[in-house]
């Protein structure tokens, strides 16, 4: 078992996607000595997007690759959500990081902030990434690798193909083409805050995010900028299904999107109410909440073709976690890749590590429905059973995400890997 693994130089690997997954991966694999090409359709100055929330699983392994410092004070860093009643008293907190429990508190940081801050540690650190090249279609998977073509009829042949190319992924129609993204049935709606134009009380918490009941469901808002100048601003509630064209419409609907977040407010808090009326038009957006169905198996029958990330494990964002599961793939399948013996195949490896991920996308699952509903509208709320709403534990001391915010990834995978070399000395 070795770190430096002689069968690096042989291994020609393909990223399909330059966004958070993409670029993770590249920046993983690159330090375990890998070589790699990402093949990123949109220019490298992406569209702005909104926050992301990166927790203490993903910035271990950001601070690992040395990442963490760099992005650490472009962000707005805390621990928990502080749960409102309806007099805006604080009843509960929920948990997201802590930097006495779990080394990092939570860092909320702009998307494009970050994929900026990756993109420029690719640069430095001479990883290949090609902007503006459209991936097309998988020609043939062979034994010792894959043939696939660019949009543009350039026929490039590869030993992994990894996709990394989000919820909606071209790869992994390849290996699944019966399979789509299903709308869970909740829309989300927000948008941006100024922090000085916000009615704030004595009872109002403002150094982290903060979530509001309401007849029409949870109001949620978070500071999202270095200094917390700003503040993301929404609510979500269940919405009927639409075409990608409603969607697109709604989406440009300034009428929809603030008559959406102004149902009910005249029952809202004032901070929130002041947050709707002053939110920023031009920075609404809306969210559909898509997932996808469980795949059998997050790789093509012969293992040369990968799916990871959202391409793999869309999760909705209730929990914040969509990007960090992204990170724990990339980085736990590149520090497989590199532990992994010789005599132990790629198949064989990848196989086992989608198990070991998708034990913990489960269970993550399973919150998330439950903090969903703890978002509902309170009537909806009380047509639940008893355990279908999540429920603070440990007297609000955070222990009960202690298996989320310290997934041992590195034990894990050494442990399997000195296994499979035991098993190959007894063979």
């Amino acid at each position: 078992m070795s770190a430096s693994g002689a069968s690096k130089p042989n291994l020609e690997i393909v990223i399909i996607g330059g966004g958070i997954a993409g670029l993770g991966l590249a920046i993983a694999l690159h330090s375990q000595g890998f070589q790699c090409t990402v093949y990123e359709q949109a220019p490298e100055k992406g569209r702005f997007s909104g926050a992301i929330m990166l927790a203490p699983n993903s910035l271990r392994i950001l601070d690992t690759l040395g990442i963490y410092d760099r992005i650490r004070v472009k962000g707005w860093s805390f621990e928990a959500v502080a749960m409102k009643d309806m007099e805006g008293n604080t009843t509960d907190r929920i948990f997201l990081g802590s930097k006495k429990l779990f080394q990092y508190d939570v860092l909320r940081i702009y998307r494009n902030v970050f994929v900026k801050e990756l993109q420029a540690i690719c640069h430095e650190r001479g990883i290949n990434v090609k902007y503006e090249t459209k991936y097309s279609h998988i020609v043939e998977e062979r034994k010792d690798g894959v043939t696939f073509v660019l949009a543009d009829g350039t026929q490039i042949n590869c030993t992994v193909l990894i996709a990394a190319d989000g919820i909606h992924s071209k790869v992994r129609k390849h290996v699944y083409p019966d399979i789509d993204p299903q709308y869970t049935g909740i829309l989300v709606v927000c948008g941006a805050v100024k922090r000085n134009l916000l009615d704030v009380s004595e009872k109002d918490e403002m150094d982290g995010p903060v979530m509001y009941p309401g007849k029409n469901g949870a109001f949620v808002m978070a500071p999202q900028d270095f200094d917390a100048s700003e503040y993301m601003a929404g609510t979500q509630r269940a919405f009927p299904a639409q075409t990608k064209e409603g969607w697109g419409k709604l989406a440009q609907d300034p009428k929809f999107l603030h008559g959406f977040l102004e149902e009910g407010i005249e029952d809202r808090q004032p901070i929130v109410q002041s947050a709707i009326r002053n939110i920023d038009t031009d920075s609404i957006y809306i969210w559909a909440f898509h997932t996808l169905p469980k795949l059998p198996k997050w790789s093509s029958e012969g293992g040369r073709i990968i799916i990871l990330g959202d391409a793999a494990h869309a999760i909705p964002p209730t929990t914040g976690q969509g990007a960090n599961q992204a990170l724990e793939d990339v980085y736990s399948l590149a520090l497989l890749m590199a532990t992994k013996s010789e005599g132990t195949t790629v198949a064989k490896a990848v196989e086992w590590w989608q198990q070991m991920r998708q034990e913990r996308i489960d269970k993550l699952l399973e919150l998330t429905s439950k903090l969903n509903n703890l978002r509902m509208p309170i009537e909806e709320q009380k047509k639940l059973e008893a355990g279908e709403i999540f429920q603070v534990e440990d007297g609000g001391s955070g222990e009960q995400w202690r298996w989320l915010f310290n997934p041992e990834l590195e034990t894990r995978i050494t442990e399997w890997c000195q296994q499979q070399e035991n098993l190959e000395l007894v063979e």
